[in-house]
């Protein structure tokens, strides 16, 4: 990826060597897809090529992490309607 992810962090954890690099997870899934490549996807993104017998988890307990997102909006005006419906599915997660 193009910014700092855990990922980087588990790379070099784990002595893993960068050979080549994509912005967004779409790129990797490309690379990986590929078969010359090793890479992280998100779990729900890897799921459907998962199912297909496309990709397969490599060591799945020792290679993962989770995110905490947060969000923050001004108290007003009182956000969009949108931004409310998006705010309201960060805090049922």
């Amino acid at each position: 990826l193009d910014y700092h992810s855990p990922n980087m962090e588990l790379a070099r954890e784990h002595a893993l060597t960068c050979s080549a690099t994509a912005s967004d997870q779409e790129g990797i899934a490309h690379l990986i897809l590929s078969g010359s490549f090793l890479g992280f996807l998100p779990a729900h993104y890897a799921a459907p090529f998962v199912a297909d017998d496309r990709l397969r988890p490599v060591h799945p307990a020792g290679l993962r992490y989770e995110c905490r997102y947060s969000a923050i909006h001004r108290k007003t005006p009182p956000p969009l309607r949108v931004a409310q419906v998006f705010l309201n599915s960060l805090l049922a997660t």
